[in-house]
């Protein structure tokens, strides 16, 4: 008998030692952080980190260990969800008392540039950007099913846009459009996410309204003007994005629910829209290329000369973008494949007297240490094995956890929070105020996915 019950439970066991795809990218990705160590020639600051970042091995490992503590004993994500928003609230509501002046807690050295609890304007829109999402996705879904659930989640969701419109990163946008994006094509599922996906938009521009009535009444106290923001937030644009909603709210909910009319028959709309959107993206990439390529034609052109990547744009991005590609390719073969060490990026760079002359014209004596692409930083610290193996946590995370959204809409909320930390951080970084979050983010996504399979 005791070996007929050791033969039944055998596969159980074997069932849960099976490593996803997610997980061997993880393993992959671990591995060349210690390689890389190993292979560096910087071995303290690979260890621990730059002085005042500590990205270094111990912080990655960290990373990895946290991926596989909460993938295989995580539980109760909705629980997790609900304290993240709660926590985050507060966070947003100072963020957005700071931006106009008001500080209930005194900071000192308060300034413009230094923002609720969490410091410089980047660290506050990337741990935005990566729990923001969280309430859009509950609310989408249709979390809130009571009168107070419900007004929760449109509190914390109007205080969100609020924060995200003021907090005065521009990269905030980009992580917007991405939310905003991927829940329209999801919500052709079912007319009822169309509508709150509608219902959402009507938060953002009542958001706007909001802050413009703020700025009316109280005209010196936004202490930091951005132009999308300043666009945004214009009379015109609010009140022709609110005529546009109402109609289009009016039609899907008159065919929807008062015709009982499949979504499957306006597919097309989303395919066109989608199609829109791409090929916006394409020309402006192919633009970048050209005008960067032939600076020439964009003289006579204001426009034309925010598509030429020089060393000012991007408020300095097209300098430690060219520091990152110029780096890579002094590198050699060696270097090139399991990089310079965990978070060396500026030891390398300023190793380069090329790099740093061009970094020195920019900058001056501030010392860039990273190239404000999480991506190309990557694959300057870890190599390409490094770099390959974090795309694959990435991509595969995102997709399995979009896909698995289908029948399990909780995995959405970690898919889509990953996926804009990816867009944002193409033109950020790795920080202990984000990071650590989205590895959180990771595992929670990957225990869903354990469970599901186990069932």
């Amino acid at each position: 008998r005791r070996l007929a019950l050791l033969h039944i439970r055998l596969p159980k066991r074997k069932e849960k030692l099976q490593l996803s795809v997610t997980d061997k990218a993880m393993l992959s990705y671990g591995a060349a952080v210690i390689v890389s160590f190993v292979c560096s020639q910087w071995k303290n600051e690979a260890l621990w980190g730059t002085e005042g970042w500590f990205m270094g091995a111990v912080s990655q490992l960290m990373f990895v260990a946290i991926y596989f503590a909460v993938s295989r004993f995580g539980k109760s994500e909705k629980v997790w969800y609900v304290i993240f928003i709660v926590v985050s609230f507060f966070v947003f509501s100072l963020g957005l008392l700071n931006r106009f002046s008001v500080y209930p807690l005194e900071m000192e050295g308060a300034n413009p540039v230094f923002i609720s609890t969490l410091g410089n304007i980047n660290w506050f829109c990337s741990y935005w950007m990566v729990l923001f999402p969280i309430g859009m996705i509950l609310y989408w879904t249709g979390e809130g099913n009571t009168i107070w659930k419900k007004t929760a989640l449109i509190l914390y969701v109007i205080v969100g846009f609020m924060t995200g419109i003021v907090q005065g990163s521009s990269s905030g946008f980009l992580a917007l459009g991405t939310m905003i994006f991927v829940l329209f094509l999801l919500s052709f599922r079912e007319g009822d996410k169309l509508l709150r996906w509608l219902e959402l938009m009507f938060m953002f521009v009542i958001s706007a309204l909001l802050i413009k009535v703020f700025k009316s009444c109280f005209p010196e106290s936004l202490n930091y003007p951005n132009a999308i923001a300043e666009k945004i937030t214009e009379y015109s644009c609010i009140v022709v994005a609110m005529i546009v909603l109402v109609v289009f709210y009016a039609v899907v909910h008159y065919f929807i629910k008062l015709k009982g009319k499949e979504l499957k028959k306006v597919i097309f709309l989303r395919n066109i829209i989608a199609g829109i959107v791409l090929f916006f993206i394409v020309s402006v990439v192919l633009l970048t290329v050209f005008y960067s390529m032939v600076p020439k034609a964009a003289e006579n052109s204001q426009m034309a000369q925010a598509f030429v990547l020089n060393s000012d744009w991007g408020n300095g991005r097209g300098a430690t973008w060219s520091a990152g590609v110029m780096a890579f390719k002094s590198m050699s073969f060696g270097e090139k494949l399991v990089g310079v060490g965990p978070d060396c990026f500026s030891q390398y760079v300023y190793m380069e007297p090329e790099i740093e002359n061009l970094l020195y014209n920019v900058f001056g004596n501030a010392r860039l240490t990273n190239s404000h692409n999480e991506w190309l930083t990557i694959l300057i610290n870890l190599g390409v094995c490094g770099f390959l193996a974090y795309i694959a946590v990435f991509a595969t995370a995102i997709f399995r956890q979009i896909k698995a959204g289908k029948s399990i809409e909780i995995a959405l909320i970690s898919g889509i929070c990953i996926l804009t930390y990816t867009i944002h951080n193409m033109v950020s970084f790795q920080q202990v105020i984000c990071t650590p979050v989205v590895f959180i983010l990771l595992g929670m996504g990957e225990s869903i996915l354990c469970r599901e399979k186990e069932k």
